[in-house]
């Protein structure tokens, strides 16, 4: 796509005014549509559009969202991948790419795939809609579905804390702050919460959370922690409950 651009650019003077008119209106249809993926780096796109999800609820979500929010689903998955062998500066390198090109919207979306938190909107889905147990159900839920994954992708970073492992390092009440206002601020009945760091800094944000529970200034009925193994390195991720 944007060798074809480079090639309209350069030949633009030459084109007649009436059909400069309906390029440009084609590729602002083209453009509006959001059926495009642009990117910087042709080895970037040829890697993403190569990824394999390894979900097949997720197969079929891809199947009827916008190519835009395809590629950032395939970007996630494959900083997923990368994260799973340690490669934590391929990973840096794909999120900004996801981050330049698409904005918050992508990143999301592209987060959502990271932390799994993509199975918690198949639950609401299957809450609302009814078990997503096929291509053909995901086509005849797809407006309902659309409509839903559109207000997660715009809301997702609002119920989510990504917790920097130095955050715990630096001194807690910054992190305090950000998880008790992501609770009293969140348009759901929970939040997630996600961090990569040593296995002590994890146990160390759990003791956090039940201090703050302690404390009454965190009231949630009940958390939910998954911890695995990145190499050296512990991926702590939780759901909270909310009352």
């Amino acid at each position: 796509m944007l060798a074809a651009l480079k090639q309209l650019i350069a030949v633009w003077k030459y084109i007649p005014p009436e059909l400069r008119k309906k390029a440009a209106e084609l590729f602002n249809k083209i453009w509006e549509s959001k059926d495009i993926a642009i990117s910087t780096d042709p080895e970037l796109m040829k890697e993403t559009t190569a990824e394999v999800f390894d979900d097949p609820k997720v197969d079929q979500l891809y199947c009827i969202l916008s190519v835009a929010d395809r590629t950032s689903l395939r970007l996630g998955q494959s900083m997923k991948k990368l994260r799973a062998r340690w490669l934590e500066d391929e990973v840096a390198r794909k999120k900004e790419e996801l981050r330049s090109i698409y904005g918050k919207r992508g990143l999301s979306i592209g987060h959502m795939i990271t932390t799994d938190d993509i199975q918690y909107f198949f639950d609401q889905c299957e809450k609302s809609f009814g078990p997503l147990d096929s291509k053909d159900y995901f086509f005849e839920k797809r407006k309902q579905i659309l409509e839903l994954f559109e207000w997660w992708a715009l809301n997702y970073m609002s119920f989510t804390v990504l917790v920097e492992p130095d955050e715990l390092e630096s001194g807690m009440g910054t992190l305090n702050e950000r998880i008790l206002q992501t609770a009293t601020n969140a348009s759901t009945d929970f939040i997630v919460i996600h961090m990569i760091s040593s296995f002590e800094n994890t146990q160390k944000l759990l003791t956090i959370l039940g201090k703050l529970k302690t404390d009454g200034r965190l009231n949630y009925l009940e958390m939910k922690p998954t911890i695995n193994q990145i190499g050296a390195l512990t991926a702590l991720s939780l759901k909270l409950s909310l009352k």
